[in-house]
């Protein structure tokens, strides 16, 4: 599980489309430089502990239009997010349990579709 704050730096990934820091123990609030994010298509921050809110995001809806999906502990009083697809309480595990993954397949973006993924249980990374 990751721990600590999402750092600032994060905002020099602009081209970022997948995001997903759910079900970590991070704390703090969000940094104000997930604004340079614009194209994010799925942001799923639940299962932490952030404080604040998300209106680095909220506030500028229109530049992230790809943003289908945002998805935080916002159902409680630590974190205000009114523009969350799914706002969960703290602590609720069924809340958006679905397994989200990232498609880093290179034939994907060329029109090639694989009929069937397998994925081994457990935590699941990337390391280019």
């Amino acid at each position: 599980k990751i721990e600590g704050s999402i750092p600032s730096f994060i905002g020099f990934l602009s081209g970022l489309k997948h995001l997903l820091l759910k079900n970590n123990q991070m704390t703090g609030q969000l940094p104000t430089e997930l604004d340079h994010l614009t194209n994010l298509e799925v942001l799923l921050l639940e299962q932490n502990n952030f404080s604040g809110d998300a209106n680095m995001i909220c506030s500028q809806k229109e530049s992230f239009d790809a943003l289908t999906m945002f998805v935080s502990d916002c159902a409680g009083e630590k974190l205000n997010c009114p523009c969350c697809s799914i706002c969960c309480e703290e602590g609720d595990k069924t809340c958006n349990a679905f397994d989200w993954e990232g498609n880093l397949d290179p034939i994907w973006e060329y029109g090639f579709k694989r009929e069937r993924y397998s994925y081994e249980q457990g935590p699941k990374m990337w390391v280019p």
